[in-house]
Parts: C-alpha cells; sequence; structure tokens
C-alpha cells in the first residue's frame, strides 16, 4: 500500500508543482502571454516527467509480449468502445456542474495543435502507466482481489482529473480500462480506449461549428438525444461482450 501512496503522491505532486508553476512564471516573465499556453506547457512538462520517472524506475512494467500476440481484434473492440461511449458520455455531462472558466480553458487548448499532442497523447499513456501500469498491477501482485483493485485505481483516476463534470466518467472508464488490464496484464487494450477518446475530443472540438453546444441541441432535443445514447450502449455492449471473448494474457 505504502507503493500505491507513493505513485499517488509522485503523480499529483509532479502534475501540481509543474503543472501550475509554469503557468504562474510564464504569466509573472510576459504577461500577455495566454494562460491557456501557459497551462498547456505546464501539462505538457508535467506529463513527460512523471513518465520519465515512472520509466525509468520501472514501477509501470512495460513489456512488448502482449502486443507482439497481434491482439488486433483486441485493439480495433477498444476503438469502437470508445466511439461509442462518447454520447452517453457527453450527455450525462449535461447533468453535470461545469466551471465556466475551466471549460473554456480546456476548449482554448483543445484548438490547438499542440493540445492534440498533450491531451490527445501524452495525458493517455502518462495516465495509463500510473493508474493501469503501476498502481493497479501494484495492488494485483501484492494479491488483493480483482474487483475491489479495479474499483480503488478507479476512485484514484476520477479524484486526480479534479472537476466534477470529468469525475463520474473518469470513474466508469477507470473500471473498463482496469478489467482490460486484469484480462490481459497489459495497458495495451485501456491505452487505445483512451487515446481513441481523447482524440475525438479534439477533433470534434475542431470539426463541429458550435463545439460548446449541449448534446441534446445538437441532436435535436432530449428525446432524439436518449435514442442516440440507447444505440450507442447497445454497441458499447457489443462490444464489451466483443473484448470478453478474446481478451487474454499473453503466453
Amino acid at each position: 500500500m505504502k507503493s500505491i501512496l507513493a505513485f499517488i503522491f509522485i503523480f499529483l505532486g509532479i502534475q501540481g508543482l509543474i503543472g501550475l508553476s509554469i503557468p504562474l512564471l510564464m504569466q509573472y516573465f510576459s504577461p500577455s502571454t495566454p494562460l491557456w499556453v501557459g497551462t498547456l506547457v505546464g501539462s505538457g512538462v508535467a506529463s513527460v516527467v512523471v513518465l520519465a520517472i515512472f520509466l525509468v524506475a520501472r514501477w509501470s512494467g512495460y513489456s512488448r509480449r502482449y502486443i507482439q500476440s497481434r491482439p488486433w481484434g483486441v485493439i480495433a473492440w477498444c476503438a469502437v468502445a470508445a466511439l461509442a461511449m462518447f454520447i452517453p458520455a457527453s450527455y450525462m455531462a449535461e447533468f453535470l456542474p461545469v466551471d465556466a472558466a475551466q471549460e473554456e480553458l480546456m476548449m482554448q487548448m483543445l484548438a490547438s495543435p499542440w493540445g492534440f499532442v498533450v491531451i490527445g497523447l501524452l495525458a493517455p499513456l502518462v495516465e495509463e502507466t500510473v493508474f493501469r501500469g503501476a498502481i493497479l498491477r501494484c495492488m494485483l501482485q501484492m494479491g488483493h482481489r480483482v474487483w475491489p483493485a479495479i474499483v480503488l485505481q478507479a476512485v484514484l483516476f476520477a479524484i486526480a482529473h479534479m472537476t466534477w463534470s470529468q469525475m463520474p466518467y473518469a470513474f466508469l472508464t477507470g473500471i473498463f480500462m482496469g478489467w482490460m488490464y486484469a484480462r490481459t496484464g497489459s495497458i495495451v487494450p485501456s491505452l487505445t480506449f483512451h487515446f481513441v477518446n481523447n482524440a475525438l475530443v479534439f477533433v470534434l472540438v475542431n470539426t463541429l461549428p458550435h463545439p460548446d453546444l449541449p448534446v441534446h441541441v445538437m441532436l435535436g432535443g432530449h428525446e432524439r438525444a436518449l435514442l442516440y445514447v440507447g444505440f450507442a450502449l447497445c454497441i458499447v455492449v457489443g462490444a464489451v461482450m466483443q473484448l470478453n471473448m478474446r481478451m487474454k494474457k499473453a503466453e
């Protein structure tokens, strides 16, 4: 348990220290620099530092064995699940409290090509390395029961997002990605899901004419939105069933 607390402390400590100090320093030395630029730089640097520490210390248990087993079907269904979950997740977020300033900051970061690098690529890689590759792996190796371990790391994953609008979905996907890790012993499936989810957000922010509109408005009202949500959930169930049949640890 001390190792798990250390992982969390290192992750949150570096994210807080670097992620907050760089924007403040940039604002101090260059007041004209937009806040979103400093926040994006700080988040990117913090992610690189966290990733380097966990890789050098070998806390994440990286291995090529799983990808060498050619799990292309698993990877494809992970992508399908991520795409299908987007509409239900977006609709659910409409009923949660939103920090307007934080939401605007995120939209500005996602509007930049560097937003894709930091939020679409680095963030999933770092979070999967820490929460599934280090924390969940450590709990399972220590002999904790599988589902309590999955739920605990999902709670930690949700708390790490630190915004009420993201926490419920982070918790649910944390359970889903934790389940995939427990079944495969690899972060490749969860990383695929996480990549596709974040990349889809980036693409939609940069292609939709009004990405800040509520989902039910885009879809033509709550009744139609619920139909889309129901259809998407059917696809999610199908994807989960396929994953349940296909996932296994590499030999």
